[in-house]
């Protein structure tokens, strides 16, 4: 049920809802690493979260280009998906 999250040496819940989880990111990222954050209850199931270690996010060139390229191939989908308009 948890995922490791690239940002950071801890884990990241999946919940139900994508408030929920934007919450409990939030949570972690302002927690002290060493820090134990819950119990939350989700579907029947305890879950507790150890912060080992964050690192913040360093947008350097490659990082950059890849961000380029992501918008880029959004853009051409739904271009490609709803053509050009013509206002």
């Amino acid at each position: 049920m948890a995922q490791s999250c690239f940002l950071c040496k801890s884990y990241k819940l999946s919940a139900p809802e994508p408030f929920q989880e934007f919450h409990l990111t939030a949570k972690v990222f302002n927690a002290a690493e060493g820090e134990i954050l819950g119990p939350y209850e989700w579907e029947g199931m305890h879950e507790l979260i150890l912060v080992e270690e964050l690192k913040r996010a360093e947008l350097n060139d490659d990082l950059k280009e890849v961000i380029k390229e992501r918008i880029f191939e959004e853009w051409a989908v739904s271009f490609l998906r709803d053509g050009i308009r013509v206002d």
